[in-house]
């Protein structure tokens, strides 16, 4: 039984010959570990554009360390079969606007099942943000919609006006 214990360990060995009740347990002196010093980290540029996904990088401010959400992708597809590079930028967990406004209509209904698939697969979310403007976020990144646009605030509102 007790070998099974150790095995799978849920119990110590015991050495060889001794009971574990018999064996010298000797204190050990402590003592704060001395702080480790890390280099600075340099500052990355923004991914190269690959023709049709652009990056926009948050300016670098000092002090501390970028989320991993610093990068947000545009991305202005003009034809179904850039969807793999979508993919794969998505992937990586970066979130994404996609304008699908140059897609033809067969296109675009064939990239937004395309695109929720992804998502779903991910764990992520996908969001309409205006005709055919899409936000893609990764899991663990949500969206945050003011009350205007939950009531369905349009951008013009008679009472600013007066």
């Amino acid at each position: 039984m007790k070998k099974a214990l150790v095995y799978f360990g849920l119990a110590a060995p015991e050495a060889e010959g001794q009971p574990s009740a018999a064996r010298n347990l000797a204190p050990v002196e402590s003592r704060a570990a001395a702080p480790v010093r890390q280099p600075a980290r340099a500052a990355q540029p923004a991914a190269p554009s690959n023709g049709f996904i652009s990056s926009m990088r948050a300016p670098s401010r000092g002090g501390y360390s970028e989320p991993a959400f610093a990068t947000i992708h545009q991305v202005r597809p003009t034809r179904y079969a850039e969807a793999e590079g979508i993919a794969l930028t998505f992937r990586e967990g970066s979130p994404m606007v996609i304008d699908l406004g140059t897609l033809q209509d067969h296109e675009v209904r064939r990239m937004i099942d395309f695109l929720s698939g992804l998502v779903k697969g991910l764990d992520g979310d996908i969001n309409r943000v205006s005709g055919k403007v899409y936000m893609l976020t990764p899991a663990g990144m949500d969206l945050v919609q003011d009350a205007h646009t939950e009531e369905g605030f349009t951008g013009t509102d008679s009472s600013l006006l007066d």
